[in-house]
């Protein structure tokens, strides 16, 4: 992303995973490496600390 007011403390993949999706209409998981929390990215916005039964949850809402 080129974004200016995504925070600098994002790491590489994330910001990569926002910057894919502000350019396509793509689904991203992001998995730190640092904590394992996982994130979701769609159009260009980060949702973070999900569960699996969230994620879950989310992407079949998004898929259907």
């Amino acid at each position: 992303t080129t974004n200016p007011n995504v925070s600098k403390t994002f790491g590489t993949r994330h910001r990569a995973a926002i910057g894919i999706t502000e350019e396509s209409d793509a689904v991203v998981i992001a998995v730190s490496e640092e904590d394992g929390g996982i994130s979701l990215v769609t159009d260009g916005r980060l949702t973070r600390g999900l569960d699996a039964g969230t994620l879950r949850g989310t992407l079949q809402k998004l898929v259907v």
